[in-house]
C-alpha cells in the first residue's frame, strides 16, 4: 500500500492527508529555524531517539486513517493545469567558458579576460577581506535588491597547503611531470557560475506557461556569471581531456552564520545598512528557504578524478558573498608510470597498462588529437555536480544545486563523421552526436542528457520537500530536465541518451514502449553503451529495459528511430515502484506499470516522456539551421556503435581490450552500511545524538559521520577489493568519490552480476535489497581527504558517510631518465623513491568553514580502516566512546 493518495478518495481523506503534511512542513521548518531541536522533538514524542517520525495521526503519513483502513498518506501534486507530453523537452544550456592567461611558474596566477575577476591561485585568495554582498529577491520578486552582509574572505576556500590546487605547474603551464610526459596541453579554461535564488517569473517546467513561478525560497540554483539569480534550463559544462578547468561557483544565496552570528534565517529580514536580522526595510527582500535548504554550498564534481580540495565533499562549504574556485582536474587517471603498491609490485605491470596508446588523447578543434599519459580504459564522458554540503546535501540538491557534466576525448569526442585526422579517425568511435558546432568535438544535436527526478509540488504548485522521517523522500511527480512528462522530437536515426537517476531517494528502472496502452504495449530494443560514465568494453545490444538505476547512476544507450515512420511515437517508461523512500517496492511489468491500477499506488509509474519521430528537428548546435531527414539520415546519419574492443590500430591491427583486469589486491576492505549509529561531532551545527543510520568499517562498531574521523587509509598505486555490505532489506546506493572501480561480484558471486554491471566501470552501486556487491579500486595521481556515502541523500545526511584520506606515506614509484624511462640500479633493480608531495604525505587537518574565515581542526582515524599501522601523521580516534572527543584546534604546518 502507498502513501500517496489516490485522487479517487473521498474529500474527507484527502483533506486529512493535506492537513499531516502541513503539519510536517512545520515540524521541518521549526527545525530549520532552530525554534526546537531534534531532542525537544523526541521529548515531545514525535520522533524517536533514532530520527524516525513516530507514527502520530494527524502528522505522520504512515499513522492509520480516520477514513480508511490504511496509512494516513501524503497528498498529490496538483497536476489539474498540466497535460502530458505537451511541453517541449528544454535541451541544457551550455555554459561559455573563456581561456585563462598564466603568469606562469610554480605559483602561477590564471587571469580571466575581466580586468575586475579576481585571478584564480594556487592558494586560496583568503587574505583579500571584503564585505559580502548578494543580489536578492525584492518582496514582490519582480526585480532584485543589494544586501550587505559579513566581513570576511573573498574565496571560501581553505587557506594555505591543504586546500592549495595540486599539481597545479603541470595543469596550468603544462610543465612535464616527473616522467617527461606533458598532461595538459591545451591550457587552462574557467567558466564562471552563481548559485542563488530562482528568477523572477521561472516556473519550473519552463515550456508550459500554465506551470505557475516557484518563489525565490523555493528553487535555488545554477546561472552563468557571478552573483546572478539561479535560472533554468538546467546547466551543462563541456570539457576536454588536457585542459585544466577553473569552475568559479559564486555563492548568491541569503545571509546566514549559523549558531555564530545571525540565528533568524530562514526567516532573516536583512536590512540595507549591513545589519542584517535587524527588521529593518522588511519590505525590500525575501530571504527565506520555503522550510529547507541551506545556502552554503559544498559543490562536489561526481565523479572527477581531482585533487581533495576540489572534490566538494571535505567540509569546505562556502557563504553568501563569496566564490570557490574549483578546480576540476581532467587529468586521466593511472597517468603517473612507475608506482609500485605496498607489496612492491608494478601497477603497470599489474593491470596491464599501454602507455602511448592513441586511445589516450584528447580532441582538438580542427579534427585532430593530441596523446595524453595515462590509461585509456579510465576515459570518463558523463559527470554531473551537485550540493555537498555535510548533512544537508538532500534539501540543497532537491532545491537546485545541481547541473550536469561532460568530459571529451579521442575516442569520445562527440563528432559523428569521418573526415577528420587519420590518427583522429582511427580512434573515434563515432557514437550518435552531430557535427554541426564547428569544433569537431562536444556536439549535442543527437547526444541528449536527460536528468530524471521525482518532485512534488504543494496545492499551489510550488516546490515542496516533504521529510517526513529519515527513511527517504519520495515525490509523486517525475521530471525529466525539470519537466513533467515532456516530448522530444527526434529524427528517424541514431540517438544517444546519457540518462541520470537524480531523485533524492527513488530509484528508477526504465524502458522504451512503443505504446501507451497496456494491452498493445511492446519493448523497443536499446543498445547500453555506458555505465556511470564509463564506456562499456562491449556493448549490450537488444536490451529491452535497463537494470535497476538507483540515485546518482548513469546509465547511456543508443536508441535507432530508423525504422520508424515521422508521427510515430514512442515512450520512456519507469517501471519500478516506491511505497517508501527507503527501498522499492517491487519491478513491475511494462503493462503493469502502464496501467492505471498501479499508478493508483505510485503515479511515478509509467510513461515519464515521449519521443515523436519527426522529418525535421532545429540543430542545437548551429542556431538557426534544421537538421532534416535529408541531411541527418539515412547515408547521412554517419554515427557508428561499434564496439570498443573492436578497435583497431592504423595498421589494421586488432588491439587489447578496454577492460581492466582482476588482479590479487593489495588489501580488501568490508563497508557495512546499518541500521543506527551514534556519536556526534563535526559538523558543529547538525544536531547529534543516536542517528538512524552508520557504518562499519572492518568489522569495527557502527559510526555516524564526523568529519574529523578518517575511516579508511588507502595508498596511492594500491589495488583494493572493496565489498559493500547492507542487511535489514534496505536499499542503498553507494557511492565511491574520486576513483572509478570494476564490479566484480554480487553476493560473493560474479555470476550473480547483471549484464549492465557485470566488468563495468562505476561510481555508484546499488546495494541492500538487490544484493551485496565487491569492486576492485586502484589510487593515485591526487591525494587529501575524500568520502565514501550512501546516495540516497536523505541517509547520508544522516550519518551513513566515512572519510577516507588518500596519503603517500611509504608509497614509492620509480626514478625515471630524461626520455621517461626507469633508472635501473647496481643491484639490477628499478631504484624507488618517495611519490606525492609532502603535503598530501599523511592525514590532513579538518576545514571548519566560517564567514568570516575557515580555520582548522585535529583529525584522527579509525585503526581497522588502517590494517597494515601506516603512518597516519596523527593519532588513533579513542574508541571508547562514540565521540570522538574535544575539538582541538590544528597547528599543522601544512594550513599556514
Amino acid at each position: 500500500m502507498s502513501f500517496f493518495i489516490s485522487n479517487k478518495d473521498s474529500k474527507a481523506r484527502q483533506r486529512e492527508a493535506e492537513i499531516a503534511m502541513r503539519n510536517r512542513a512545520e515540524v521541518v521548518k521549526a527545525r530549520s529555524l532552530g525554534e526546537m531541536s531534534r531532542r525537544d522533538f523526541v521529548k515531545a514524542g514525535v520522533f524517536t531517539t533514532g530520527g524516525l517520525l513516530v507514527p502520530i495521526s494527524g502528522l505522520s503519513p504512515f499513522a492509520r486513517s480516520a477514513y480508511a483502513d490504511v496509512p494516513t498518506g501524503a497528498p498529490r501534486s496538483p497536476l489539474a493545469f498540466d497535460k502530458p507530453f505537451v511541453s517541449q523537452l528544454l535541451r541544457c544550456d551550455n555554459l561559455k567558458s573563456e581561456q585563462l592567461t598564466s603568469t606562469g611558474g610554480p605559483d602561477a596566477q590564471l587571469m580571466w579576460a575581466d580586468p575586475n575577476e579576481a585571478p584564480a591561485q594556487r592558494r586560496s585568495n583568503h587574505a583579500q577581506i571584503i564585505r559580502h554582498r548578494v543580489n536578492l529577491a525584492n518582496k514582490d520578486n519582480n526585480g532584485n535588491v543589494w544586501v550587505e552582509g559579513t566581513t570576511g574572505p573573498k574565496e571560501g576556500r581553505a587557506p594555505g597547503e591543504a586546500f592549495a590546487h595540486q599539481r597545479w605547474d603541470e595543469m596550468v603551464n603544462g610543465k612535464p611531470g616527473y616522467d617527461g610526459e606533458v598532461s595538459h596541453p591545451l591550457g587552462p579554461v574557467g567558466f564562471t557560475m552563481s548559485v542563488g535564488q530562482i528568477k523572477p517569473g521561472i516556473s519550473y517546467n519552463l515550456a508550459d506557461p500554465r506551470w505557475p513561478a516557484q518563489d525565490p525560497s523555493k528553487v535555488w540554483t545554477f546561472a552563468q556569471g557571478k552573483f546572478q539569480r539561479g535560472s533554468l534550463p538546467l546547466s551543462l559544462m563541456q570539457a576536454r581531456y588536457g585542459e585544466t578547468v577553473i569552475n568559479r561557483i559564486y555563492n548568491n544565496l541569503p545571509f546566514y552564520d549559523p549558531k555564530w552570528g545571525s540565528a533568524c534565517f530562514p526567516d532573516c529580514d536583512n536590512s540595507e545598512d549591513g545589519e542584517y536580522g535587524s527588521g529593518k526595510n522588511k519590505e525590500l527582500w525575501d530571504t527565506g528557504n520555503g522550510g529547507w535548504g541551506r545556502q552554503e554550498p559544498a559543490i562536489h564534481n561526481h565523479n572527477g578524478h581531482n585533487g581533495s580540495n576540489s572534490d566538494g565533499a571535505q567540509h569546505c562549504h562556502f557563504f553568501p558573498g563569496q566564490y570557490y574556485d574549483y578546480n576540476y582536474s581532467l587529468m586521466l587517471a593511472r597517468r603517473d608510470p612507475g608506482l609500485r603498491d605496498s607489496k612492491g609490485r608494478s601497477l603497470d605491470k599489474l593491470i596491464k597498462i599501454q602507455r602511448g596508446d592513441p586511445r589516450c588523447s584528447t580532441p582538438t578543434d580542427d579534427g585532430g588529437i593530441i596523446k595524453l599519459p595515462g590509461d585509456y580504459r579510465e576515459i570518463q564522458g558523463t559527470l554531473w555536480f551537485h550540493d555537498h554540503r555535510i548533512s544537508y546535501t538532500s534539501e540543497n540538491v532537491y532545491k537546485g544545486y545541481a547541473a550536469l557534466l561532460e568530459y571529451f576525448s579521442g575516442p569520445d569526442r562527440g563528432y559523428e563523421r569521418p573526415g577528420l585526422t587519420a590518427e583522429a579517425d582511427a580512434v573515434n568511435l563515432r557514437l550518435p552526436s552531430g557535427w554541426r558546432n564547428k569544433k569537431t568535438w562536444g556536439n549535442r544535436d543527437f547526444d541528449v542528457y536527460l536528468l530524471i527526478q521525482d518532485v512534488a509540488f504543494d496545492k499551489d504548485g510550488q516546490l515542496r520537500f516533504d521529510i517526513f522521517d529519515t527513511n527517504g523522500f519520495c515525490g509523486d511527480c517525475m521530471h525529466v530536465n525539470f519537466q513533467w512528462k515532456p516530448n522530444m522530437d527526434v529524427l528517424p536515426r541514431k540517438y544517444r541518451f546519457r540518462t541520470l537517476s537524480a531523485g533524492m531517494s527513488r530509484w528508477i528502472k526504465l524502458a522504451i514502449s512503443d505504446s501507451l496502452d497496456p494491452g498493445r504495449a511492446r519493448k523497443v530494443p536499446i543498445t547500453v553503451i555506458a555505465n556511470d560514465g564509463n564506456i562499456n568494453p562491449r556493448f549490450l545490444r537488444n536490451m529491452t529495459e535497463m537494470d535497476i538505476q538507483s540515485t546518482a547512476e548513469r546509465y547511456e544507450f543508443v536508441i535507432d528511430f530508423s525504422k520508424y515512420k515521422p508521427g510515430t511515437k514512442l515512450y520512456m517508461v519507469n517501471m519500478l515502484e516506491h511505497s517508501t523512500g527507503e527501498k522499492f517496492s517491487r519491478i513491475c511489468t511494462l503493462q503493469e506499470a502502464l496501467s492505471s491500477k498501479f499508478q493508483e499506488d505510485d503515479p511515478a509509474l509509467g510513461a515519464i516522456m515521449q519521443f515523436t519521430v519527426a522529418s525535421e528537428v532545429p540543430s542545437v548546435d548551429e542556431p538557426g539551421a534544421m537538421n532534416t531527414i535529408a541531411n541527418s539520415c539515412g547515408a547521412n546519419d554517419m554515427s557508428l556503435v561499434v564496439d570498443p574492443n573492436d578497435f583497431k590500430d592504423l595498421q589494421g591491427n586488432q588491439v587489447s581490450s578496454w577492460e581492466i583486469p582482476t588482479v590479487e589486491p593489495t588489501r580488501t576492505r568490508v563497508i557495512e552500511l546499518v541500521r543506527g549509529a551514534d556519536g556526534g561531532g563535526m559538523p558543529w551545527d547538525h544536531e547529534h545524538g543516536a542517528e538512524p543510520w552508520g557504518v562499519k568499517v572492518n568489522g569495527g562498531s557502527a559510526f555516524q559521520a564526523d568529519m574529523r574521523r578518517v575511516s579508511n587509509l588507502p595508498r596511492p598505486g594500491d589495488i583494493e577489493h572493496w565489498t559493500i555490505l547492507s542487511g535489514g532489506g534496505w536499499g542503498h546506493p553507494m557511492h565511491l568519490h574520486f576513483e572509478e572501480a570494476k564490479t566484480i561480484a554480487r553476493n560473493n558471486k560474479a555470476s550473480s552480476l547483471h549484464p549492465q554491471e557485470k566488468n563495468m566501470r562505476k561510481d555508484v552501486w546499488h546495494v541492500g535489497n538487490v544484493g551485496n556487491v565487491t569492486f576492485q579500486v586502484g589510487f593515485g595521481e591526487f591525494g587529501g581527504a575524500y568520502v565514501n556515502h550512501c546516495h540516497n541523500t536523505v541517509h547520508e545526511d544522516n550519518a551513513m558517510l566515512l572519510r577516507y584520506d588518500l596519503i603517500g606515506g611509504n608509497t614509492k614509484r620509480a626514478k625515471m631518465d630524461a626520455n621517461g624511462k626507469e633508472i635501473i640500479g647496481a643491484d639490477g633493480k628499478p631504484v624507488l623513491e618517495q611519490y606525492l608531495d609532502n603535503i598530501h604525505i599523511t592525514v590532513l587537518p579538518t576545514p571548519d568553514p566560517r564567514p568570516e574565515g575557515v580555520t582548522y581542526v585535529d583529525s584522527c582515524y579509525l585503526t581497522e580502516g588502517n590494517p597494515q599501522g601506516f603512518d597516519a601523521g596523527v593519532s588513533a580516534c579513542d574508541k571508547s566512546s562514540p565521540e570522538i572527543g574535544e575539538v582541538v584546534e590544528s597547528s599543522d604546518w601544512r594550513i599556514r
